[in-house]
């Protein structure tokens, strides 16, 4: 069972490392991020913002809502990661739809890996971030409105996202 403290202390270092992915990556393509009240959201919106971005030389958008309950420690957290996750949509040619959004989060999980172990509680922060909010979104619609406890009450209860050994098992994703 994760405790309140070994969640919150995963939290700041799965942020600080979100924060220098970001900035990684933004070096990486040549462009940072702006938050904005209205983002692209599918594959084709999300491919032209980066294109523009990178012609212009201007920053990419990434949605400014629903940043103020997540497993980051700020909002700014929270931009950080949809801008590396954006960046991975265009990357992978991946869509929005569920299939793709937990290809992704899989490749944000293995990231996150590398930096802490396999197994680790930023690990698996992640993957309830990403995978089992993804999850939630294609059951009910929506997003939880308090992502942070979403993902602090699903580590608690001790419950696992088995998904990724099917995932490997039917060959979605390399184990």
């Amino acid at each position: 069972m994760t405790t309140q403290y070994e969640f919150d202390r995963a939290r700041a270092n799965l942020h600080h490392f979100v924060l220098r992915t970001a900035r990684n990556v933004a070096r990486s393509v040549g462009f940072g991020y702006q938050e904005v009240a209205d983002a692209p959201e599918t594959l084709q919106s999300i491919r032209e913002a980066f294109l523009k971005a990178r012609k212009d030389r201007q920053a990419f958008p990434v949605y400014s809502g629903a940043s103020d309950k997540t497993v980051y420690l700020n909002p700014e957290g929270n931009w950080a990661f949809r801008f590396w996750h954006d960046i991975l949509h265009v990357i992978h040619a991946s869509d929005t739809k569920f299939e793709d959004e937990v290809k992704l989060g899989y490749l944000h999980v293995q990231a996150v890996e590398k930096e802490f172990g396999k197994g680790s509680l930023e690990a698996r922060i992640m993957g309830w971030d990403t995978v089992g909010q993804s999850a939630y979104h294609a059951i009910l619609g929506n997003f939880p409105e308090d992502q942070a406890g979403f993902v602090f009450a699903s580590l608690k209860s001790g419950a696992k996202l088995e998904l990724w050994e099917e995932l490997a098992r039917n060959g979605l994703i390399e184990a």
